[in-house]
């Protein structure tokens, strides 16, 4: 996100006549503050702090002097300085943290909070999609009589908008849209540029943190399973579908819902100064959003589509039903996601941490897809009741020397095992997954029983550092040949979630330029 600054005056949404001048500023990372000359309501001083209440402040309103509006939302207070003397009143300064600022709007209570439509720049997604609008064309031109004039040239830019991609899922309509820029000063440069967003319009209004968090999340993970690099929302606008109820105050005039255009916010200065009333609750209002993406990587480069796992063209034949499927694959594999992008998101972790989650994901990619137990359910359940009940006979009498609470915990302990006696363990679930992904897994791992007995080892070791827990470490020289196996089967069963055909995920693994050396490490 792009550094902004805005100054001017700020107060509470209940205390509109108390405003105190400050400064808020967004950093590139999206870290918001608020350094106030003064205070918004109490301080906190007098009496015991209560930080639920004493420290925090849902909506801080703000015009900047330029005469935009401003809100900041979920704020709390970091510091506060205070000066007492006897000839003047106490000067405070405070400063707040933020998780959102909201420039374009007032919004006065969260009820009005809610949006029909995000649009958002999103790294890597124009060189993901592949869609330009750009061309030239480059002529010589003929001279007329002399035959030894300099050769003339002509070069010709042009621009027409890409064909619009759309998808539909539940709830939500996606597409890709563009913007076109020029640049230059028409004397020695001229240019022209095109922005692509993703933009998601809802069927009911959605707050900022549902769009965030369930309708561009699931896509950035997309995105970051297609480059491999940990990408992140650049710019974020909003089209605010406000209640009757509440104050909601406007300082823009904006485009029709059919074309809504970018942001024109440039350097801290707010789209529009005419504030308005309130219009009609069915009307469209578009802000601009600021948010705390954390301290994750970003890539650092850009990618060709050729560089990538697979691209916008590989799910062209049917956008909506794949997309449709890794909607639906996250609600169910969530922790599998979690665990997956936490390794392409946390590039500075320690390999053995890596091998730890992507070994955990497959084992729970397995309970959550194709779960089975080593004898039929029944048949356990009838098993585990038999031994149980001999369990409590043998546990019935504490034996003289042996205090009882150690044995009525060493009887539990033998209860619960009992509970689990029918799983089947870590090897047996990664033999099943790499069965169930032939013969695209035999790309990867060239012997399975060999490899995942060596995963099982390995992860037995590393998670107790007990040489009785396993049959032996993997030596580290071999640790990221098999994480990096480990990666390799899950984003195939990933591609599976995404709902291509087989063929299209052997060819995807076949280029795939990560593992086009991976038969040369030691680990089979």
């Amino acid at each position: 996100m792009k550094e902004q600054t805005f100054r001017g005056e700020w107060w509470l949404p209940e205390q509109c006549d108390r405003s105190v001048f400050g400064v808020a500023s967004v950093t590139e990372g999206g870290t918001i503050t608020l350094d106030l000359a003064g205070t918004l309501g109490d301080t906190g001083m007098h009496g015991p702090l209560d930080t639920r209440t004493d420290l925090r402040r849902t909506l801080v309103l703000g015009r900047t002097d330029r005469g935009g509006l401003v809100t900041l939302y979920q704020c709390f207070q970091s510091e506060l300085s205070s000066t007492w003397n006897q000839s003047s009143e106490p000067a405070h300064v405070t400063t707040f943290r933020a998780h959102y600022l909201i420039v374009g709007a007032h919004v006065t209570t969260i009820e009005d909070l809610r949006f029909s439509q995000m649009e958002a720049e999103i790294d890597l997604l124009a060189e993901w999609a592949a869609y330009s609008g750009l061309s030239g064309d480059i002529r010589r031109l003929e001279s007329e009589g002399n035959e030894s004039t300099t050769p003339s040239y002509e070069y010709t830019t042009s621009y027409r908008f890409p064909e619009q991609v759309t998808a539909t899922i539940a709830g939500a309509v996606m597409s890709m849209t563009h913007a076109i820029s020029f640049t230059g000063d028409r004397l020695n440069e001229m240019g022209l540029r095109q922005d692509t967003s993703w933009t998601i319009t809802t069927s009911e209004p959605q707050t900022l943190e549902h769009f965030i968090q369930n309708e561009f999340a699931p896509f950035q993970e997309l995105l970051t399973l297609a480059t491999g690099e940990p990408v992140q929302i650049r710019t974020l606008r909003g089209y605010l579908s406000h209640a009757a109820r509440g104050v909601l105050r406007i300082t823009q005039d904006l485009p029709s819902e059919t074309s809504p255009g970018g942001s024109n916010s440039t350097d801290g200065e707010e789209p529009g100064t005419q504030e308005e009333e309130p219009p009609a609750a069915s009307t469209r209002r578009r802000v601009d959003v600021y948010f705390r993406a954390g301290d994750r990587p970003r890539p650092t480069k850009s990618m060709h589509p050729v560089e990538m796992f697979f691209s916008l063209a590989d799910l062209a034949d049917s956008l909506s039903a794949h997309l449709q499927k890794w909607y639906a694959a996250r609600e169910v594999l969530k922790p599998v996601y979690n665990l997956y992008f936490s390794t392409r998101y946390g590039q500075r972790q320690y390999l053995q941490t890596e091998f730890l989650s992507l070994t955990q994901a497959l084992e729970t990619y397995h309970r959550r897809r194709m779960d089975r137990t080593i004898i039929s359910a029944a048949a356990g359940r009838a098993l585990a009741a038999h031994m149980k009940a001999c369990a409590r006979d043998s546990f019935a009498n504490c034996p003289e020397g042996v205090e009882l609470s150690s044995w009525n915990e060493a009887r539990q302990s033998m209860l619960t095992a009992l509970g689990f006696f029918n799983h089947i363990g870590l090897k047996q679930r990664l033999l099943d997954i790499l069965r169930s992904c032939e013969p695209l897994t035999g790309m990867i791992v060239a012997s399975p029983d060999e490899f995942t007995r060596a995963v099982k080892n390995t992860r037995n070791y590393l998670t107790h550092y007990d040489e009785r827990a396993s049959g032996g470490e993997t030596p580290l020289e071999d640790l990221f040949g098999a994480t990096v196996r480990l990666g390799a089967i899950l984003e195939v069963c990933l591609l599976d979630e995404l709902g291509l055909s087989a063929p299209t995920r052997s060819r995807l693994i076949e280029q795939r330029q990560r593992y086009l050396r991976l038969n040369e490490w030691n680990l089979v």
